[in-house]
């Protein structure tokens, strides 16, 4: 028995589909019949019976298809917090329309991705969505135009009076009854409050799939189940292992699959979707690696039409709800890595005399040809393993999905003992729409070795270099980069001279 204390005053979505309303009513008188011929009621009562070994229980509330039935389970998930759940569930069918309900589905379920595949001589009528317990007004509003129980306590002896009454409606979320020939409210402000009969098992609190279909005989059959859910995703997590004494290092990363979807997972078939998929809304932890048995030798790699990459997980994976799960995903070994320093600066139309300092960026560039295939996004950590064997942790960058050939330059922190300053040694202004500006760019190592540093100067409006010292390795119609050699313990100086048209 369900009792009914309050109500919202303001009306809320309703969330049912057309297959509620089909749902709450239309089986409730209907009749299948067994291959023998005995009637099986949909109504008040329940009966059960035995179709290839199964119980099957049927009643006012439907029949329940729990995740005891499952016999398969796939998990396709994507980058974008976003998966496929594929399922096949067994389950025995009346002849003539069952009215089910699959609970152990996702909370973050997209309604409208609902799938159900059914074999030869079973239709689907009607499906849905049921979120499990309802709010107060949803409650109510299935229950409009239906005889209703009211309960109100007697103030002078607190005896609890049941009457009952017709639900009308409801105006602004306060319900309207019909009581002995009277239109009362009932809410928090009024003596009335209801009560309802609640389903006869706890499961049908739980949200699920609720479906109306129709099958020509009884008999056992495997439905195929399959949605789109939100509140499950992936992402790449790398560690990136380096010799202090320079050289080759290893690369080796791992699947973080995080799942916040309200339920759990368990022995699923995983496939990983590496990319960025269009959708028209969106959806709304360290943990120790020796979990995991299967080593990233065992994941299998595809691509998909050239959009996106997909990564095939051995085995079966569990995923409880709330858990983040760390699975092996590559190794790749003698990975070649150039260690430099990195400026970039925009060069802007102002004047500026007094000398300014400027952030060096730390660098690792990870050579393509000794990468064995694509690396999705996430996050690089970069450690540093000494002659003791234990490992410093240098920092971190995060890189986008990343094609085998192209290349991938790491950004991992800001130098100590490497420092840049940068100083205007002329500026010009020719006419209104045109200038020239010159600058000095001085690198300094304090190291006790020689270091590559590269410069990068932004240039906006229509430009032309005037002079530089020394030459620039490339340009292209934004930027002007050199690429030299800071003695250790000296200096070096980049010069140039620019012309701007805007």
């Amino acid at each position: 028995m369900i009792e009914i204390q309050a109500f919202p005053r303001s009306a809320r979505r309703a969330r049912l589909m057309l297959a509620s309303a089909l749902l709450a009513g239309t089986a409730a008188s209907a009749q299948a019949q067994d291959e023998g011929g005995a009637a099986v009621s949909q109504g008040a009562h329940i009966d059960r019976q035995t179709i290839d070994g199964q119980a099957l229980a049927s009643g006012d509330d439907g029949t329940i298809v729990g995740v005891d039935g499952r016999r398969r389970l796939e998990l396709a998930v994507y980058n974008n917090g976003r998966a496929m759940v594929r399922e096949t569930r067994q389950l025995p069918l009346l002849s003539g329309v069952n009215r089910l309900k699959f609970t152990g589905v996702s909370k973050a379920l997209v309604e409208t991705s609902i799938r159900l595949e059914t074999p030869s001589g079973v239709t689907v009528q009607a499906q849905g969505f049921d979120e499990g317990a309802p709010g107060l007004e949803r409650l109510l509003r299935r229950h409009v135009g239906q005889a209703v129980t009211l309960v109100r306590e007697n103030p002078a002896t607190g005896e609890q009076i049941t009457t009952r009454a017709r639900l009308l409606g409801l105006s602004d979320g306060v319900p309207l009854v019909s009581v002995d020939g009277r239109i009362e409210l009932a809410g928090p402000d009024f003596p009335w409050r209801f009560t309802f009969q609640g389903p006869r098992e706890a499961r049908f609190w739980q949200p699920g799939v609720r479906a109306l279909v129709s099958a020509e005989e009884s008999r056992g059959v495997d439905l195929q189940l399959s949605y789109l859910t939100g509140g499950l995703g992936w992402e790449a997590d790398y560690d990136l292992v380096l010799p202090e004494a320079g050289g080759e290092g290893s690369l080796s990363g791992w699947a973080s699959i995080r799942n916040d979807s309200g339920v759990g997972y368990d022995n699923a078939a995983v496939t990983l979707i590496a990319g960025e998929v269009a959708t028209q809304d969106e959806p709304p932890r360290p943990m120790a690696r020796g979990a995991a048995m299967e080593s990233a030798a065992d994941v299998r790699r595809g691509e998909l039409g050239g959009a996106y990459h997909r990564y095939v997980l051995p085995g079966r994976v569990s995923l409880a709800d709330g858990e983040t799960r760390q699975l092996p995903l590559m190794d790749m070994p003698g990975i070649e890595v150039q260690r430099a320093y990195r400026v970039r600066h925009r060069a802007a139309a102002h004047t500026r005399s007094d000398p300014q300092p400027q952030a060096v960026a730390m660098t690792l560039s990870l050579a393509p040809a000794s990468r064995e295939g694509p690396l999705p996004g996430g996050v690089v950590r970069v450690y540093e393993r000494g002659d003791d064997g234990a490992l410093r942790w240098l920092g971190e960058d995060r890189i986008g999905h990343t094609p085998v050939d192209a290349p991938l330059r790491l950004e991992i922190g800001r130098a100590f003992d490497v420092q840049a300053k940068r100083r205007q040694t002329v500026y010009e202004r020719l006419s209104d729409r045109s200038y020239e500006s010159g600058w000095a760019i001085t690198l300094s190592n304090a190291t006790d070795g020689p270091v590559d540093v590269t410069v990068v100067e932004q240039l906006d409006g229509d430009w032309k270099l005037q002079d530089a010292e020394p030459a620039p390795a490339e340009r292209d119609a934004r930027n002007v980069t050199w690429r030299v050699e800071v003695p250790a313990g000296g200096a070096t100086t980049v010069r140039y001279r620019v012309r701007v048209n805007y």
